[in-house]
């Protein structure tokens, strides 16, 4: 999909974003959360986990509903 919404020149630049985002959320996700369940015990854990799922959810919901122009995206990385 990824090689799909980038055009040519640009998929060096997306793959490399999509590699550190990835990289940053296994280090900053473990951490984060095992702070958040040390501070607030385990049941606020899987609470947090739940709410922040549900975040995620709604957000990708939301932008699968949203018109989508990919000449404008892809001229905006370039």
């Amino acid at each position: 999909m990824l090689s799909e919404a980038a055009s040519s020149d640009t998929q060096g630049l997306a793959v490399g974003l999509r590699s550190t985002a990835n990289r940053l959320a296994g280090v900053v996700i473990p951490v984060g959360l095992g702070a958040a369940i040390n501070m607030f015990g385990i049941t606020w854990g899987f609470y947090l986990i739940g709410f922040l799922l549900l975040v995620f959810v709604a957000w990708l919901v939301r932008i699968e509903a949203l018109p989508i122009n990919l000449q404008a995206v892809s001229s905006v990385c370039s």
